[in-house]
This record gives structure tokens, C-alpha cells and sequence, in this order.
């Protein structure tokens, strides 16, 4: 009975119970001007219902989302309701101590330079346009260093009706980065639940607005959460009297008892608080930070399009910083701005080569200096090096006898590598070429790094299956390739003057290299194991969803380590799937170098022609020449 009484005391409806019903589709920010807050000397900024903030690190993209949640801020504060039902928005003077909305100590650190804000001259200003079409202006500042001064603008509306007055003021809806949800959550008031959004700690009330949602909003989110992680989201089944800690539960289809969401994955849980917060708070703005954080690709690129669907269905605007080129991709170019504090730019583009061109300066995108003669030819070969296209060039040269013109009729790009998403990046490279001049021949020539053999085929069979020229390596990378055992004796025979008689015996130093690369292995045999599983383990994830598929997978793995690294070494063979050659080599050279004999790649290259030219780059050879 003490429980059922204590119970009574909290209120469990949704948080939007009591607050007035706007009109959500007449919401929203069209245009935002920002002087003098933080990073941000004067930057002006347009919106869409659904709008990307990209840009380099500390480039004012969260400043931004800050900046609206202020400016309407100032409307909600300065906002005052008459008897007629006309408002009026007036000066306010309070404690800065009261004001929590951003983090920070004092005014100072609200100001850019960190000036004291003493007057309207040195302090914030803000000016936005809503998409109703009303206007506010607003100065902030400091009055006697402890008091925070809000005072309207020239530009506000002398009058306002109370209809544009509750649609104006209703504060935007921020969802900052995901951090985790709490282990045990007790059930709380909605004050608490209130003081707990307010100072940031997101993780910690996550079951408390899922107790709250609305039935037919438990039943929305639970499709959403079905089809994306093919889970049966069951939200709070037990009643808060009988349990002492919260529990929102799900079941996957594999197990049969449902779990709590702290055992769920990180880009679950994501899109969960995500949706949550906006179904518990409707608001004509959704403000996300960094929502792709642990989201793989492919859910990014869904996440994407259920905030289209979300925003048309709910009315909402979306306004959302990221550094994720998935985001990036998917997203409509003039929904995009790059944003530039330290430049007060705010770019948004129509025309896909200035994307391109801008987005790769601040390394949004990837670098692609010779654009422009890559469309002029249309033939572009993607390397994560240009040593890497130079071991081509060396191989082709053997095996080709006109290579010097071939190679002038396409344009070799230098691409960053990425231990994921590798077909999905040479995808969207595709697109965006084609995009742009249709009927550009494009091919990707890719180090094997540390794949396993299934991870390896399961690339090379979706990038045939989507009619894309991917090259993956048999050997863990370029330098794999100069240390053939051959071609380092051919390269030191080179220098005779140098070479020790004893060494001049035909095979000898073929055998001396062979012992040094299984000399290096074996001093790597435990540390690699564990890179091996390691970088293979978002792939083991997102390949297998199935627990029972991804321990069969996990077992197959371990088989390849044994099978083609640590049996290997034991019998005396090179490993040459895992051995880093980058590494080997420099042992190599180490021991060479003892007798005074230097090794440089370019040698190594000019005396590849001993070895015989390896079967994917044969392909790669043979695809290009076919463009011509």
C-alpha cells in the first residue's frame, strides 16, 4: 500500500499534457543570424525543413544548434501575454545563475574573445526569421557582471497574436550525442525528469519518457524499431509498484525472454532515445548533435530517410550537425551548408563540383585535387596511395609494352582508406563522378589490410553484384608485394660491388630474406592475432545479426588466423595474407644495411620484372586497358 501511495505522487502522463497545442506545420526557423557568441563572430544561416550542418571540427556547427536554442530562448523569456490576447515581448533582467540552458560559468564565456559583455555593443546579438514569416531581434548582455540582460530588438513585432505567440515561443527540441543509457533507472517526477534534461543527463531518464509515451506513439516507435532491427519493441510491460528500477523491454526474435534496452546495441539505443524525445516533446524543431555516432552505413542512410518520413508525418524541422559523409551522400545538396566560423561563411551548394570542391578542403569529403581532369578523360583509378599506383605502374610495365601511354588516359585519385564501408564509399565516388558527367569508367584498387578471406569475398561479391571495378589485394598491403624474396636478390645483386662473396651464390639471399620475414613474424605471432580479431569485428557485427551466425562466423575467423598466419610461421612459410610488409621491409632493411647495402623502393621496383605479375593486379591491368 506504501508503494501505490507513493506512486500517486508522480505523474505519468506525456510531458506535453499541459502545454498548449500549436500548430507544428507553422513552426519552425527559416533564416538565423549570430554575432559575437562563442567561436562565432558573425555568421548568418538558412534553413530547410530538413537541413545538414557539415564542416571541420571546431567549426560552429554546434555553436549553431546552440544559437537556436537561445534565440528562442529570449522570444520565451522576453514574451509577455496581455488580457486582450495580444503579446508584447519586453526587456528581461535575471541571475545569470537562473540561466541553464548553455553550459558556462559566466556571461564572458558566452562572448567571443571572452570580452566582458558590459553593454549592447560588446555583447551577443541575434536576429531570426520564422517561417511564418515573423521576425525577432535580440541584444544579450551583462549588467553588474552577475545580472544576464535579454532586450528585444527594432526588428520584433510591437504586437503579437497569442496563437503566433505559443508557436513562436516553443522551444526547439535538442538531442545531444548519445552517451549510454543507465543501468538502473528509478522512476521520477516530472520536475526531476525536467532537472535531468535540463543539465544534460539524456542517459539517465530514457525509461521515464518511455513510461510516458502515448499508446499509439509505444506502437509507432515499435514498427519503426521492428523494421530496422527486426526486434518486437515492448517499451515498459511491468508496473512501476512492483519493481524497485525501470525496465524498457525488446526481444529479438532468436531469444526467449524479452531484455532490458541497456543490453541492446548502440545504434539502437540511438535511434530509441532519438524518436523518443520527439514523440515525448513534439516541437516545431528537432535539434540533433552528432546523430550518426555508432550508426554503420547502411543504418545511416535509413536513419535518413525515417527523419524524412518522421518530419513530414510530425510536422517537425530538422536541424542536425554531422561529419559523416553517409549523411553527407544521402542527404539532398541544397540541404547541405558548410558551415566556417573562422571565415563567417555558411555555403550551400547547387552545384556539385563547388560541393566537391569545398566540402574536401576541410576533409568532409574525399580529397580529389585532379577533379577536374578526371572528368575531362572520364577514367579514374581510386588508390589509398600513390605508391600504390606506382607498384601498379611497375607491374603493368612488365606485362604491357605501350603502359606509359596507357596510363596517360586515365587519372589516378588518392583516396583515404577505411577499415569499413568500402563498397559503399566507392559507390557514392561513383554516383557523384557519374552525377556529374555521365559514363565515368572508374576503378578502385584497395589494400587487403587485415580482411579474412569470407570478409574479402563478401566485398568482391557486392561490388560485382553493383557493377562496381573493385581490386582488393591477396597480400595485407603494397610493400607485401617488393619483398618477394626474388626480387630483394635481384635488387641487392644489383649493387655487386657491395655484396659479400658468400651472398653471391644464386638463392642465398632469397633464403636469407625468407628466414628474416618469418624471423619478424614470429616476433608478431601474439600481438597480431588480436589486431586480426579486432579489425574484423565491425564486420563480424554488421555481417552477421543472428548471435548463433556471428559465434559460427567468429569460429570460421580463428580458423583463418591458425590456417594462414600461425601454422604458416611454424612450418616455415611466409605468411603473406597477414605479414605487414610495410614493417618486414624496414627488418629488412635493418640487416641490410649491416653490410652496407641500401634498399630503396624504388630499386625494388625497377627489379619487380623477377617476379610474376600477381593475378588481381593482371585484372586491373586488363580492365583498364579495355577503357581505351
Amino acid at each position: 500500500m506504501a508503494k501505490v501511495k507513493q506512486l500517486s505522487l508522480f505523474d505519468l502522463t506525456p510531458r506535453d499534457k499541459d502545454k498548449v497545442k500549436i500548430n507544428l506545420s507553422k513552426g519552425g526557423i527559416s533564416e538565423l543570424q549570430v554575432k559575437n557568441f562563442k567561436g562565432i563572430g558573425d555568421l548568418s544561416v538558412t534553413f530547410d525543413p530538413i537541413t545538414l550542418l557539415v564542416g571541420a571540427n571546431n567549426s560552429g556547427k554546434s555553436t549553431l544548434l546552440q544559437a537556436t536554442r537561445l534565440f528562442y530562448y529570449c522570444i520565451e523569456k522576453c514574451g509577455s501575454l496581455h488580457s486582450n490576447e495580444k503579446g508584447t515581448l519586453k526587456k528581461q533582467v535575471m541571475p545569470f545563475s537562473n540561466f541553464s540552458l548553455i553550459p558556462a560559468h559566466t556571461v564572458k564565456e558566452l562572448i567571443t574573445n571572452g570580452v566582458t559583455p558590459s553593454s549592447r555593443k560588446h555583447g551577443i546579438y541575434l536576429y531570426g526569421k520564422l517561417r511564418s514569416g515573423l521576425i525577432f531581434d535580440f541584444n544579450i548582455y551583462s549588467a553588474y557582471s552577475t545580472l544576464f540582460v535579454i532586450l528585444p530588438g527594432e526588428k520584433c513585432p510591437r504586437r503579437i497574436s497569442k496563437t503566433g505567440f505559443d508557436s513562436a515561443s516553443r522551444q526547439p527540441l535538442y538531442v545531444p550525442g548519445f552517451s549510454g543509457v543507465v543501468t538502473k533507472e528509478l522512476l521520477s517526477t516530472n520536475r526531476t525528469l525536467e532537472e535531468l534534461l535540463g543539465s544534460g543527463h539524456h542517459n539517465e531518464v530514457l525509461r521515464n519518457l518511455i513510461l510516458r509515451l502515448r499508446p499509439n506513439d509505444i506502437e509507432y516507435l515499435s514498427k519503426i524499431l521492428s523494421n530496422e532491427f527486426s526486434v518486437k519493441f515492448q517499451g515498459i510491460k511491468e508496473n512501476p509498484n512492483n519493481v524497485e528500477f525501470l525496465k524498457a523491454a525488446y526481444r529479438e526474435a532468436s531469444l526467449r525472454i524479452p531484455l532490458d534496452i541497456v543490453s541492446a546495441g548502440a545504434g539502437f539505443l540511438q535511434v530509441l532515445q532519438i524518436l523518443t524525445h520527439a514523440l515525448q516533446s513534439p516541437s516545431p524543431i528537432l535539434l540533433l548533435d552528432e546523430p550518426d555516432a555508432h550508426m554503420h552505413t547502411q543504418l545511416q542512410e535509413h536513419f535518413i530517410n525515417l527523419l524524412r518520413e518522421f518530419s513530414k508525418d510530425r510536422k517537425m524541422q530538422i536541424i542536425m550537425a554531422s561529419h559523416s559523409e553517409t549523411f553527407t551522400r544521402t542527404m539532398e545538396l541544397s540541404e547541405i551548408r558548410l558551415i566556417d566560423r573562422k571565415s563567417n561563411r555558411s555555403e550551400s551548394f547547387t552545384d556539385p563540383v563547388i560541393m566537391k570542391s569545398e566540402l574536401s578542403s576541410f576533409g568532409v569529403w574525399p580529397d580529389e585535387p585532379k577533379l577536374t581532369e578526371a572528368l575531362r578523360i572520364k577514367r579514374v583509378l581510386l588508390c589509398e596511395s600513390s605508391p600504390d599506383h606506382d607498384l601498379l605502374c611497375a607491374f603493368a610495365n612488365n606485362c604491357t609494352e605501350n603502359w606509359h601511354q596507357i596510363n596517360k588516359q586515365y587519372e589516378m585519385i588518392e583516396t583515404k582508406g577505411t577499415n569499413d564501408n568500402v563498397v559503399a564509399r566507392m559507390q557514392s565516388v561513383v554516383e557523384v563522378l557519374n552525377k556529374l558527367l555521365n559514363g565515368t569508367l572508374v576503378a578502385y584498387l584497395r589494400d587487403r589490410d587485415l580482411m579474412c578471406d569470407e570478409r574479402k569475398a563478401q566485398i568482391e561479391k557486392q561490388s560485382s553484384e553493383k557493377g562496381l571495378n573493385l581490386i582488393v589485394t591477396e597480400r595485407r598491403n603494397r610493400e607485401s608485394y617488393l619483398i618477394e624474396p626474388v626480387v630483394v636478390e635481384s635488387a641487392v645483386l644489383s649493387q655487386i660491388e657491395k655484396v659479400p662473396n658468400e651472398w653471391q651464390r644464386r638463392g642465398f639471399i632469397s633464403e636469407l630474406v625468407k628466414g628474416w620475414c618469418i624471423e619478424f613474424c614470429e616476433s608478431q605471432i601474439d600481438e597480431l592475432q588480436s589486431k586480426i580479431l579486432e579489425y574484423n569485428q565491425g564486420w563480424l557485427r554488421n555481417a552477421f545479426t543472428d548471435p548463433s551466425e556471428r559465434r559460427d562466423a567468429t569460429t570460421r575467423l580463428n580458423t583463418f588466423i591458425r590456417v594462414n598466419w600461425i601454422e604458416q610461421i611454424r612450418s616455415h612459410e611466409i605468411p603473406w595474407k597477414l605479414m605487414d610488409g610495410f614493417s618486414a621491409l624496414s627488418y629488412i632493411r635493418s640487416k641490410l644495411q649491416e653490410k652496407s647495402i641500401l634498399l630503396s623502393d624504388l630499386l625494388l621496383l625497377k627489379h619487380l620484372v623477377a617476379a610474376k605479375v600477381p593475378g588481381e593486379f593482371f585484372k586491373l591491368i586488363r580492365l583498364i586497358k579495355s577503357w581505351n
